[in-house]
């Protein structure tokens, strides 16, 4: 998963807003160390920092078209990146990347990018990237290109004909995007080679000063608003250094006395001349660009990224490139015939995506939060599945199902057709040029994607480059419940399997740094993604890029141990619509921050837009928990993996239920967490939460001790108002909390609220009643279901 940040407007122009942009930039290295990009273009800018997942030698971005004119920044996966390049058959594509479609279509993954780019035969492609479709599907179809991809992305495209841009994110909100408004201050820039010995003396002359780091070399700047030039005769130690004051453009350089650290000047020759170019910024990933590239076979490709098909499928289709998109992603595109850009996110918001405005007037777009915080005074998470148009100058939903209006579906429950829509979206999402594996809790949303992955390991571009042994992950306490399924899993489909422990301890030294790279102060959130952040780290270490993992089920199914409460298939389906649509502020940013601050990415199958299409169709009293024909929540998922004859899974693992949330890495590990936490918060500090944060309250320690991490990091008002709040259940919506009065003064948002529930279902499943109690007249009803389809 890669990280963007594009800035459009800005007043000043120079060499030091330059050094800026890239700055900020830098703050998301952890979502991609491989490679930064920067392309400038009078007042608007588009970093790019990479984590090459697809044609990783020659996908690097900003991705083109071929004369230039439209760029594009992706942060995702394309993963109908080659249909959208077929499409784009008179395009020249560069790359190999899924994102290089989008400027001839970005932060995520593009499922279908090969399909696009065959709707773009006329262009060329650069890469083999999912992403390098959006800039060509642009062309070709403007902002509607949203709507034409397959993928979890986050997106800012800058159209440099009229320097128009939009900025979109998948539908859900799987890939991470803010939007934010800067304020254009005078800066003091300092750049520092060697050691401050005296810094803490000097700090404490600087005691009105507020410093943001640890670092000997920060005093330096404070120290010259103070005492100008005369700085460089109060420091002790080694050092060159040059320091630039935007008040006046002025700067200095100097040079310790002895000369221990090396500094050279030189004078340089300026050259001119400027071309228009289109440019994109992609995070995520493009899995069907190979299609994509068909479609523009007139076009050139640079490389095989995934992304370089989204300059060309602009250039076919203009803003329509976004529909044609199959993927996960966050994408900025720039056009500079008219300086016009665009901005999207994937359907769902698997990758992450920021926008915010300054107060001179410019539109930022970062993939996370911390890249605007300082410099856009109001900023927001970009919604998913929509797209920002410069053109226009707002937002528009490019993402519409049917399931969207919450309308209640009739179709009969087909578990044939469910199983292959779920085996298409694991497989497509095995599209890589990097080792990965599957995170395996043991639980039956991982343990499916690891079976359907395991078996498809063989036919996979990917099994001929790392083997055909799948490799599998877990983490939690020892002797935590997660360990010991994930081992039987894994044993059972003959993974190369990693296993990962932790203590609560650790656990707890990581917090600050988790709430940092997850930009959210939720409780439920924080717990899950804490075990998550840790085994990220491990994983890198193996040399590990990219990871399938589970998300999503329980939104689409109704997993979650409260759903026993629903009243009828009407609020139950409701209660899926309202989870889904929320998915990009809870599990879509845990699964991708807590694995992007690692340069880890992670790819979500049961997000896929056709299967979640395919899902949320299904007459919702199939979802219903009905212990009187045996079924359990997820029946519909389990019964559609329930093979006799050449088994997923054993019985007892496909029928094993939900853990209660985060407790299967652990049952101490919330109580330590809240044991933690009341050590830090006292009665009298939770008394006057109220008045301390008004917005959100903190009714609990553990709650009000994650926001005063978050406050360190995120101070602003825009920063809390991104963090969802309201009563929750077992991570239900404020609605559900009204289907048993008993929860109403809940204060725990995790699963132990539904306690009853799940200790009752534990006893029939203990000893395999559910597994079996199947009732024939259910069975009856779903063959008929498939005689009649088929």
């Amino acid at each position: 998963m890669c990280g963007i940040l594009a800035v459009f407007g800005c007043v000043d122009n120079s060499q030091t807003k330059r050094s800026r942009i890239i700055e900020l930039s830098r703050r998301l290295r952890h979502r991609g160390p491989d490679w930064s990009g920067l392309h400038c273009h009078q007042d608007c800018y588009l970093a790019h920092q990479r984590l090459a997942i697809m044609d990783p030698t020659s996908g690097d971005q900003p991705l083109y078209n071929e004369d230039k004119t439209v760029v594009v920044t992706v942060n995702g996966e394309i993963y109908n990146h080659n249909e959208l390049r077929k499409k784009l058959n008179s395009h020249q594509f560069r790359t190999g990347s899924d994102c290089e479609v989008m400027a001839h279509l970005v932060n995520g993954e593009i499922y279908n990018h090969n399909e696009l780019r065959k709707k773009l035969n006329s262009h060329q492609f650069r890469t083999g990237s999912d992403c390098e479709v959006m800039a060509h599907l642009y062309e070709e179809y403007g902002e509607d290109l949203v709507g034409m991809l397959d993928g979890m992305f986050s997106f800012v495209l800058l159209d440099t004909h009229d320097k128009s841009f939009i900025a979109a994110r998948d539908a859900i909100g799987i890939t991470p995007l803010y939007m934010g408004w800067g304020l254009d201050v005078s800066i003091i820039w300092i750049r520092v080679n060697g050691e401050i010995y005296n810094h803490n003396e000097l700090r404490k002359k600087l005691n009105s000063h507020q410093f943001r780091t640890g670092s000997d070399c920060e005093v330096m700047a404070h120290l010259y608003e103070e005492y100008g030039e005369d700085l460089v005769g109060m420091l002790d130690g080694m050092f060159s250094f040059v320091l630039l004051d935007t008040h006046d453009k002025s700067f200095i350089a100097a040079r310790d006395a002895i000369g221990i650290t090396p500094l050279y000047m030189g004078w340089g020759l300026d050259e001119t001349g400027l071309e228009k170019v289109e440019t994109v910024k992609v995070n995520g990933e493009i899995y069907n660009h190979n299609e994509l590239r068909k479609k523009l076979n007139s076009h050139q490709f640079r490389t095989g990224s995934d992304c370089e098909v989204m300059a060309h499928l602009y250039e076919e289709y203009g803003e329509d490139l976004v529909g044609m998109l199959d993927g996960m992603f966050s994408f900025v595109l720039l056009d500079t015939h008219d300086k016009s850009f665009i901005a999207a996110r994937d359907a769902i918001g698997i990758t992450p995506l920021y926008m915010g405005w300054g107060l001179d007037g410019s539109v930022w777009f970062a993939s996370e939060m911390k890249a605007l915080s300082d410099d856009c005074e109001r900023f927001m998470s970009f919604p998913p599945g929509h797209i920002y148009s410069s053109k226009s100058g707002g937002l528009r939903r490019w993402y519409n199902p049917l399931w969207y209006s919450e309308q209640i579906p009739s179709a009969p429950y087909n578990p044939v057709v469910l199983r292959q829509a779920f085996e298409k979206a694991v497989v497509k999402r095995l599209m890589t040029d990097v080792p990965f594996g599957v995170l395996l809790s043991g639980g039956l949303d991982s343990s499916l994607v690891a079976a359907v992955a395991s078996r498809h390991m063989a036919e996979s571009e990917a099994a001929c480059q790392w083997g055909s042994q799948l490799h599998t992950f877990c983490i939690g306490l020892k002797g935590s419940p997660d360990l010991k399924a994930a081992r039987e899993v894994a044993n059972y489909l003959g993974t190369r399997h990693h296993e990962f422990h932790f203590t609560v301890q650790e656990g707890v030294d990581a917090l600050e740094e988790v709430i940092y790279h997850i930009e959210t102060y939720d409780v439920t959130t924080v717990r899950a993604s804490t075990p998550m952040f840790l085994m990220s780290r491990k994983i890198k270490s193996l040399g590990v890029k990219m990871v399938l993992s589970g998300e999503g089920s329980d939104e689409i199914f109704g997993g979650y141990l409260y759903f026993h409460k629903a009243p009828n298939k009407e609020e139950l389906h409701q209660e899926t619509c309202r989870k889904i649509k929320a998915l990009h502020l809870y599990d879509c940013l845990r699964a991708n921050k807590s694995t992007s601050a690692w340069g880890v990415e992670s790819r979500v199958p049961f997000l896929d837009k056709e299967f979640i299409n395919v899902a949320m169709g299904i007459d919702p009293e199939w979802k219903m928990v009905r212990p009187d024909l045996g079924r359990i929540e997820k029946w519909v998922l389990r019964n559609a993996f329930d093979d006799d004859t050449n088994p997923y899974l054993p019985k007892h693992i496909l029928y094993r239920q939900k853990e209660q949330f985060s407790d299967g890495v652990g049952y101490s590990w919330i109580d330590g967490l809240k044991d933690h936490a009341n050590q830090q918060v006292t009665d009298g500090m939770l008394t006057n939460a109220n008045f301390i944060y008004p917005e959100n309250t903190p009714t609990t320690k553990e709650a009000y001790y994650y926001r005063t991490i978050f406050e360190r990091f995120f101070p602003k008002n825009a920063a809390r108002s991104t963090v969802p709040g309201g009563p929750s259940v077992a991570c239900s919506t404020a609605k559900a909390v009204e289907w048993d009065a008993a929860w109403s003064k809940n204060l725990d948002p995790s699963g132990r609220a539904a306690l009853g529930v799940h200790e009752a279902a534990y006893e029939d499943t203990s000893d395999g009643k559910i597994a079996n109690a199947v009732n024939s007249s259910a069975q009856k009803i779903v063959a008929e279901n498939i005689a009649a389809v088929v």
